[in-house]
């Protein structure tokens, strides 16, 4: 029997929590895979317990990849590695401390096991093979991108599902340094997996049990000593992502969707969903900045979506690609959201014009209940009542903002009881810990809605939200991964990854808002705070080029950008408008 409107959050919930628990078995076989750590013992015959690899890269670019050695040393002293380098850019010293036997999955009884061993960021090879010697440093993995690329049983899931080292991208690089075949280098060559410069002692190691992702879930980390992010080095912040994005915009006002960081070269792809969120940042910085390039960039991007990616969905105009039939509703909230920004900072270029037609689009998809339709069938005209993570947070964003325009009530009571309908179907108890959630645009409309019709339900869930990610975020000890404090994950072996630290951040510096408003006690005030600093300092140091510089081809060209993670240095344009719209959150709630 098919389900009817009011039955897809029920359902909804029982999917995230299906899908939440095949992640729980995922994380602990991630767990029991990080255990074999490689041993402290002796790196080079006279018993060096460390060597410092200095590396000279070359930065021209063949098929596609980054940048490649051109001259490579291992010294036992430090000062000579850097002596080495000679203040070279593009030079870079990385020091081994401990090492383990390592054999590729085909020589294994456990299929892909031993690509879960290379810890991103923090491992790389050793290889001796008859007589010859290559190494590959954790920099020359992230030169290729071979982190977090590895074909595992979860791959045919699509883009993203993707883990672990990419084996045969680093035997085709060893077969090139050695001169020899990957089977050769595979079957007879003897390799070791080599830890590079690693916290000693994780606050919480992973066991490999289904403990260890429990008790990931309830700690408790005490409060932060971390220094506070200054407000000049976030401003700064914000400007240079707009820069980038100023760079990478066309006079069509298309932008160049997907940069690989490494070469920075655009690869293929487009969403106008994430081109009308790109705008709303743009916008928000523009009104930061005052920054006439910024206002500018902002135009034409907004230009742009208008006259390429509005359609006609039925009576109403909706935003989508021009073969798109089933459409759903988020790149029409995210546009009204754009173009309210517009109108709220009293920017040039704003058209309220089309905000209200695309307004109205919306307001035909609500339900009866109050909730929205989250797709319309532009060939058959009609609303299709599905269920999408995102869009009744976006929509209800839409909604409150465009009241704060216009004044209308109908805009007013659309927008709270589509909030507290969202708040109502969120996961609850046990599902809810194993998944809790997407509400960073939820609780942004908390905040946009809170003067003219304040939802105590709302500020409950976003509160409670926060507090389950405040017990994944990382602090220092918490994983081997660089730098992973103020990222989110719900084990010490999680990959750290910007945009879920930048949304999650958003939303935080939305409820902080309303907790300032609303004179909540200051524990929970605090706790806000020392979250939303935490992922701001994280954000700042993943900022391109920071300390990748010398493993990418042209540091310049990305300049700005955020990746997605310490190890994919891919750029794309919503995880910049994600970190940039986190660190213009955090200025409008720091005094």
């Amino acid at each position: 029997m098919a389900l009817g409107a009011c039955d897809f959050p029920s359902a909804l919930v029982k999917r995230r929590t299906l899908a939440a628990a095949l992640g729980a078995l995922v994380a602990c076989f991630f767990a029991a895979a990080h255990r074999a750590s490689p041993k402290h013992v002796p790196l080079d015959a006279s018993g060096n317990d460390a060597l410092h690899i200095a590396t000279k890269w070359d930065r021209r670019l063949g098929n596609g990849d980054g940048p490649a050695p051109k001259g490579r040393q291992a010294f036992v002293q430090r000062g000579d590695a850097v002596a080495f380098c000679g203040g070279e850019r593009f030079c870079s010293v990385e020091t081994a401390l401990s090492a383990a036997p390592h054999a590729f999955s085909s020589a294994t009884t456990i299929p892909a096991l031993p690509l879960f061993l290379v810890v991103p960021g923090r491992d790389g090879f050793r290889l001796r093979l008859r007589g010859k010697e290559a190494w590959i440093t954790p920099g020359e993995l992230l030169a290729m991108q071979a982190y977090d690329r590895g074909k595992t049983p979860f791959s045919a899931l699509g883009p993203g599902a993707e883990a672990g080292i990419d084996e045969a991208l680093v035997l085709a690089r060893l077969s090139s340094a050695l001169g020899e075949s990957a089977a050769t280098i595979r079957d007879e060559a003897d390799v070791q997996r080599v830890r590079f410069e690693t916290p000693p002692h994780p606050r919480f190691p992973a066991t490999g049990g289904f403990s260890d992702l429990l008790a990931a879930f309830a700690r408790n980390p005490p409060k932060r000593e971390a220094l506070r992010p200054e407000a000049r080095m976030v401003r700064e912040a914000v400007a240079r992502a707009a820069g980038y994005l100023e760079r990478h915009l066309h006079i069509d006002g298309r932008f160049d969707y997907l940069v690989q960081g490494t070469t920075a070269l655009p690869k293929p792809g487009y969403l106008w969903a994430r081109h009308a969120g790109t705008v709303f940042f743009l916008a928000q910085a523009a009104g930061v900045t005052k920054n006439i390039g910024t206002t500018f960039a902002a135009q034409n991007a907004l230009r742009g979506m208008a006259l390429s990616a509005v359609r006609d969905c039925g009576p109403t105009k909706c935003i989508a690609a021009e073969e798109e039939n089933v459409v759903g509703v988020g790149a029409t909230a995210l546009a009204v959201i754009a173009l309210a920004e517009f109108e709220l900072r009293k920017l040039p270029g704003a058209d309220p014009e089309l905000r209200k037609q695309l307004l109205k689009f919306l307001l035909a998809q609500r339900l009866p209940n109050g909730t929205v339709a989250h797709q319309y069938d532009r060939d058959a005209r009609a609303v299709i009542p599905s269920k999408l993570p995102y869009y009744d947070g976006e929509v209800a964003l839409a909604f409150a903002r465009s009241f704060s325009i216009d004044g209308d009530p109908a805009l007013r009571d659309a927008a709270r009881t589509l909030l507290e309908n969202t708040v109502h179907d969120a996961p609850k108890g046990y599902a809810g810990y194993l998944y809790p959630g997407e509400e960073h645009w939820t609780c942004q409309a908390l905040d946009a809605l809170w003067n003219a019709s304040p939802s105590e339900a709302a500020f409950a869930r976003c509160v409670a939200w926060h507090r389950i990610q405040g017990a994944q975020q990382f602090i220092q000890g918490d994983s081997v991964f660089v730098e992973p404090d103020g990222a989110f994950g719900p084990t010490s072996i999680a990959l750290p990854r910007v945009t879920p630290a930048a949304s999650r951040s958003e939303a935080a510096g939305a409820t902080l808002a309303v907790a300032l408003r609303r004179d909540t006690p200051a524990e929970t005030r605090d706790f806000l705070r020392d979250q939303l600093d935490a992922a701001v300092l994280f954000l700042l140091r993943e900022q391109l080029p920071g300390r990748h510089g010398a493993y990418l081809a042209d540091p310049d060209a990305v300049d700005g950008g955020f990746p997605a993670s310490p190890v994919d240095l891919r750029v794309q344009i919503d995880y910049v408008q994600h970190a940039g719209s986190c660190l213009v959150r955090w200025l409008e709630v720091t005094p």
